[in-house]
């Protein structure tokens, strides 16, 4: 998608990607919501309920179709062309690629780590099983105000070094808010202060791809190099923060970690975010 963006808005990035992220964000609201009541509502079961999504995903290919049009196609072939008639060093070996890359692992790690656990960490807390349900909720829909608005600026600034640092504060203020919360309105007040931080941290994650790339062939490059090594670092965080947590009996010490990472996530903003292009 990135390398899309490139192509085809390469001077409202920042306002495209903020579409872009703000409809993963609410899609993937939508199915978690609606995939409890298809099951047990509907009767489906969660085999069936799941399925169901298959539909979305038809509805998708003839939405992704038009992408496939000669003119588009032409467009990439002349970039790469002009990327063959001046060669350039591998992605994986541009210093700001792997600042981008980082940034793209730690708030992947940070997401999917909460993800998976906030409700867990909320109900170890005394609170109700519904209170956490409806903070995991609450976690994902405040993300979207910072999904639209953080990557809009983006194209205010020829750098984003401040947009990172803001998020990460953001997201630090309500990690440390959280780690001590132990009553509803605290806890309420910690998870928005997170999803804000959340939101803006992946809006800027997949806005860092298009803004340090000179062309859309390298926007596609770093697109698969920092997605591809960042998930794969993603996948850690969930198992890694239980492992922790069988260990050390406590929440507390996965929530210290997890404020570190946001440490590590504005350090690695600020070289991401800033006025470098890919060489």
């Amino acid at each position: 998608i990135p390398s899309i963006i490139k192509i085809k808005f390469s001077n409202n990035v920042g306002f495209v990607t903020s579409i872009y992220t703000s409809g993963m964000c609410i899609f993937a609201e939508v199915g978690a919501g609606v995939s409890v009541p298809l099951a047990k509502g509907l009767n489906l079961g969660w085999k069936h309920s799941l399925a169901s999504w298959f539909i979305l995903t038809v509805i998708t290919i003839f939405i992704w179709s038009p992408q496939f049009k000669e003119k588009v196609q032409e467009k990439v072939k002349n970039d790469t062309a002009l990327n063959n008639d001046n060669p350039t060093q591998p992605v994986w070996k541009s210093p700001i690629a792997w600042w981008v890359t980082f940034f793209m692992g730690t708030q992947s790690l940070l997401f999917y780590t909460l993800v998976a656990w906030l409700p867990t960490i909320i109900m170890s807390k005394g609170m109700t099983d519904s209170f956490a349900g409806t903070m995991a909720l609450t976690f994902q829909l405040t993300a979207i105000p910072a999904t639209l608005g953080i990557p809009m600026l983006c194209d205010k600034f020829k750098k984003q070094r401040g947009l990172a640092i803001f998020t990460c504060f953001l997201y630090i203020s309500g990690m440390l808010l959280f780690l001590f919360a132990h009553t509803p309105i605290v806890t309420l007040i910690s998870v928005a202060l997170m999803a804000l931080g959340m939101g803006g941290s992946i809006s800027l994650a997949i806005a860092f791809i298009s803004f340090r790339s000179p062309n859309p062939v390298r926007a596609s490059e770093l697109s698969g190099m920092s997605q591809t090594a960042g998930y794969l670092l993603a996948a850690i965080g969930p198992i890694l923060m239980g492992t922790i947590y069988d260990i050390s009996k406590s929440w507390s010490l996965p929530i210290i970690i997890l404020g570190g990472l946001i440490v590590f996530l504005a350090f690695c903003g600020w070289f991401a975010g800033n006025d470098v292009l890919i060489q």
